[in-house]
């Protein structure tokens, strides 16, 4: 009889163990977890809020054409706080976050423009973190590198380091853009051969490329040159990227304008000579592509390795012809 009430008791300690086990799950499972349920939560917020404020703003007046320039609104910081939040680096990512605080009571055609112009910020943040949601882990630390560490107040300090594969080739919209994120490493060039020449229908070559080796952006460049095909930009391009850049036939810089970046060459042992053939080489190669190449090599020997000169967007880029088209801003034909 003792024993029938041990097993007894044992039974109920385990089924009140169970059941406070399935309370816990359930307290968890009501509040997210992991920086994806968080930012899937903000989607989710996002996209009412906008839909909320064009209803407003609709009832307000008819006139829903804003204008193309709030197109990328806020698209930077957007991106910098999803892939903060995915990454853990909570802490740092606060001062970026677009906060949206539109008024639902002011009833005047000002206020229906900064109530549509929100929503498009608004849908912005959606469209990013679908994107962002679709990369991987090592994409995602790529492109954190790249363009948050060291902005928006996101101390250098939280650079991560990078995984094995450290550049990501994606083929984009219906085959025609060959999107590329990450280092110029050995064999990158070949990588975009093969990526091309598996897919015939690429048009456009999209950077995104903290640097790396100038002669592997060199080959790169000139292939790019040989089947006519165009440049832009989708994230930062710094140090030997602008060389891949300067080797599409027409070379285009769009709104939220990702920086191009100039420094000078260096190998493990420091800074290359001025004197160097590396120099020499890359002049012959600007030259070949119809750039400025006086300008782009003084720029370079602006910035010291770990310095990085970044250009300025305007007119002078379109005017020393390393873009053809700046959205906004330019046409190399301006200065034929």
């Amino acid at each position: 009889m003792r024993n029938v009430m041990r097993y007894a008791k044992f039974l109920v300690f385990v089924f009140l163990m169970f059941s406070f086990g399935s309370y816990l799950v359930r307290a968890q499972n009501k509040k997210p977890t992991t920086g994806e349920a968080l930012i899937r939560m903000e989607m989710k917020a996002s996209n009412n809020l906008a839909k909320k404020m064009r209803s407003v703003a609709d009832s307000i007046d008819d006139e829903r054409h804003v204008g193309t320039i709030w197109n990328e609104i806020n698209i930077p910081e957007h991106s910098c706080f999803i892939l903060g939040t995915l990454l853990g680096q909570h802490k740092y990512i606060q001062r970026v976050k677009v906060t949206h605080k539109p008024n639902f009571r002011l009833r005047t055609s000002k206020n229906a423009h900064v109530l549509r112009v929100l929503a498009i910020s608004a849908d912005n943040f959606s469209n990013v973190a679908r994107n962002i949601l679709g990369m991987s882990y090592d994409e995602r630390v790529t492109e954190w590198n790249l363009d948050c560490v060291g902005k928006y107040s996101i101390p250098s300090g939280t650079w991560i380091g990078e995984g094995r594969e450290k550049s990501f080739f994606r083929i984009r919209n219906k085959g025609k853009v060959l999107q590329i994120l990450g280092a110029i490493e050995s064999g990158f060039s070949d990588k975009i051969i093969s990526a091309i020449k598996n897919n015939p229908d690429v048009e456009t070559i999209s950077l995104g490329s903290g640097g790396g080796s100038v002669y592997e952006a060199l080959k790169a460049g000139r292939y790019i040159r040989a089947l006519g095909l165009e440049t832009t930009l989708w994230n930062n391009c710094y140090s030997a990227c602008p060389l891949v850049f300067m080797g599409g036939m027409t070379r285009t810089v769009w709104s939220p304008y990702p920086s191009l970046g100039l420094h000078q060459v260096y190998t493990r042992d420091g800074a290359v000579p001025l004197t160097s053939k590396v120099y020499s080489d890359i002049y012959s190669y600007l030259m070949e592509m119809g750039v400025d190449s006086d300008y782009v090599v003084s720029n370079m020997w602006k910035a010291a390795p770990n310095k990085m000169n970044t250009l300025k967007t305007d007119t002078t880029l379109c005017k020393t012809k390393i873009a053809t088209w700046v959205q906004r801003w330019c046409s190399s034909e301006d200065f034929e």
